[in-house]
């Protein structure tokens, strides 16, 4: 089962700024089961696939300052040195199912 996407898509929210400007609002931090969390984000400012603001699925998600470090997504860190405060682009979804599979789940479910 595919948690990210369904994560992404009941978290969606889309503001309206003064200037008549539509965009996607940062999702609430993903908190798993065991105490994990994650910030989990995919719009067209994120570093995801597709670059798009509500794709109906994405392939690859940004994550972002994790609770903990864990070896599923050091590969894509973008600072190795600090893994509890940085940000990880392109991370596969499958990797990020992965990851909340073994924190337990989601933990609003």
């Amino acid at each position: 089962m595919d948690k990210v996407n369904e994560y992404l898509r009941r978290t969606r929210k889309v503001i309206t700024l003064s200037n008549g400007y539509m965009v996607e609002e940062c999702r609430p931090k993903l908190f798993c089961k065991d105490g994990f969390s994650v910030s989990v984000q995919a719009s067209s400012f994120h570093y995801c696939c597709p670059r798009v603001d509500g794709a109906e699925r994405y392939e690859a998600v940004e994550l972002g300052f994790p609770s903990d470090e864990d070896p599923i997504i050091m590969d894509y860190a973008e600072d190795y040195s600090d893994p509890t405060g940085t940000v990880y682009g392109f991370v596969p979804v499958s990797v990020v199912n992965e990851l909340i599979e073994k924190h337990g789940g989601i933990s609003e479910e």
